[in-house]
């Protein structure tokens, strides 16, 4: 396995690399990258915590439902133009960032970081490697996903050290430069030949949808998606994740008060989950491709099931390790199966636009925790009853997935 692990990567590298890239650069716009300079933010505009996370949400929402519209326009755009796009727009959003002279036009850039960086990087990387590669879509899913934890791990140590040099403005000011003059050349030229990669998945589609290929596959549209019981079945597996995981980082403080830890020890067993993720990434892709993404979406929750489980009902300091390695477990297969999950299921023609909605549920979901969780706080419901109750949503939704994988999929008519 590994010698067709390091074949395939020498083959595909350049493809596999911009990949990795546009995951990586998602950084900018994510949540791990943007807190890094809330302090210089909240005490620059005077805004309260509670003040600065209703706009931080409000933004990201507002990306999530545009998301749906910009995702899918990679169906329609060239990959090559799409990517140069996002990448501008995150320019842009970067320049705006350090540029920004009132809590409007803040609301503004982060949304504009948001959409561009942690939405659109993301789902651009995502959904290339799970339309361009059919046989070996796990490893390339597996291999690109690798610039998620790469950029946990390198921006908020980068960040951190320039704002200190050169003052959070011109940190901003800094990475938009970076991405324009070093990052989007460099994106574009590992693009080049794309045309052929293209042209070769429009034939392979034409052949599956046609019987003439490795299966007989309609190309599914969102709007059909929507109307697929499958999909919904699947959903709040496929949110779950986020949801409970962000809920429990928000309120991480709380958390470790009500149990008796340090957030020293629990802020420090990140690591654990980062590596969990990417060790397990790295297992499932080629798993994947001999077994299906079907057959293995039913499982990807189980760790944390049991992690939660655990979180809920004990106390001890190894609880926190054991948590996260067994959350970063599922983090990893998720992020893996259930990417290539669509593609098994729907076809690739309409993969952004199916993605694109994924996406924005997401966000939603994202969103949501932090406020339901905070209003059970707020009216005495514990922690531990809250994990449990959490653990309970985890146990149904696998349910939900199995049921699902008893239904055939037939879409209402032939998508365009």
């Amino acid at each position: 396995m590994r010698s067709r692990y390091l074949d395939f990567l020498a083959e595909n590298s350049r493809f596999l690399a911009f990949g990795f890239l546009m995951a990586l650069c998602s950084s900018y716009g994510q949540t791990f990258f943007i807190s890094v300079f809330s302090g210089e933010i909240r005490n620059e505009f005077g805004l309260s915590h509670g003040t600065f996370g209703l706009i931080y949400s409000a933004a990201t929402l507002l990306s999530g439902l545009c998301m749906i519209w910009a995702g899918r326009q990679i169906d329609r755009i060239d990959l090559r133009s799409f990517s140069t796009a996002v990448c501008i727009g995150l320019v842009v959003a970067s320049i705006l960032t350090g540029w920004t002279t009132s809590v409007v036009m803040l609301g503004v850039a982060i949304f504009a970081l948001r959409l561009s960086g942690q939405g659109l990087m993301s789902h651009t990387s995502m959904t290339a490697m799970a339309r361009y590669f059919e046989q070996d879509r796990g490893k390339a899913i597996s291999i690109a996903n690798l610039g998620f934890p790469a950029g946990q791990a390198l921006f908020p140590v980068i960040g951190v050290a320039l704002a200190a040099a050169i003052g959070w403005r011109n940190t901003w000011f800094v990475l938009a430069f970076i991405l324009a003059a070093v990052l989007m050349p460099l994106l574009l030229w590992l693009l080049r030949g794309h045309g052929e990669r293209h042209t070769r998945m429009l034939v392979r589609t034409a052949e599956t949808s046609a019987g003439k290929g490795l299966s007989q596959q309609v190309q599914w549209s969102a709007r059909q998606v929507r109307r697929d019981p499958r999909f919904w079945l699947v959903a709040p597996g496929v949110l779950g994740l986020s949801f409970v995981g962000t809920g429990i980082v928000f309120h991480q403080v709380h958390l470790v008060e009500f149990k008796g830890w340090s957030l020293t020890w629990f802020a420090a067993n990140y690591t654990s989950m980062a590596v969990a993720t990417v060790i397990t990434a790295l297992i499932v892709g080629p798993m994947m491709d001999r077994i299906s993404a079907m057959r293995m979406t039913p499982y990807f929750q189980v760790p944390a099931l049991l992690s939660l489980f655990f979180l809920a009902s004990a106390d001890g300091l190894w609880v926190v390790p054991v948590y996260m390695v067994l959350y970063g477990l599922s983090i990893g297969m998720s992020r893996v199966v259930i990417s290539a999950l669509w593609a098994e299921w729907y076809g690739v023609r309409h993969l952004g636009a199916i993605r694109a909605l994924v996406a924005a549920m997401m966000v939603m979901a994202s969103a949501a925790s932090p406020v339901l969780f905070g209003w059970m706080i707020d009216r005495g419901i514990t922690m531990n009853t809250i994990l449990f109750m959490s653990t309970g949503y985890t146990a149904i939704s696998i349910v939900l997935i199995m049921i699902s994988r008893r239904i055939t999929g037939q879409s209402d008519g032939t998508a365009g």
